[in-house]
């Protein structure tokens, strides 16, 4: 049986079930980022790498251009959604230094022992 718990793959749920989950989006993106960094990120690298990995596309000359029918993010959207995810209850990031974030390390879960 696959992960009960699993949010992001929702391909076996209805679409009645679906509607009614509220998703933030911008933070998974985030977390992401965290991710595939696999250390702390300031404001302005995380700026910059969801400008290039979700705002983005590369041309023939190397250069990145505004997808179509999307609106980058600014550096202070960025940063508020940085501070406010560190503040949450469970939050998944923390902030180490003035303007510099870390994903928080997971405690074990039981099942996974």
């Amino acid at each position: 049986m696959s992960n009960i718990f699993d949010i992001c793959n929702l391909d076996d749920v209805p679409k009645s079930i679906k509607e009614g989950l509220k998703r933030d989006h911008f933070g998974d993106e985030i977390i992401q980022l965290f991710k595939i960094a696999n250390r702390p990120l300031t404001v302005n690298e995380v700026y910059i790498a969801h400008f290039r990995m979700f705002s983005s596309s590369m041309n023939s000359d190397g250069e990145y251009k505004i997808k179509e029918n999307t609106k980058p993010k600014t550096k202070r959207q960025i940063m508020l959604k940085l501070y406010n995810m560190s503040k949450e209850k469970d939050a998944m990031i923390e902030a180490i230094d003035r303007g510099v974030y870390k994903l928080k390390k997971n405690e074990p879960n039981l099942f996974d022992l």
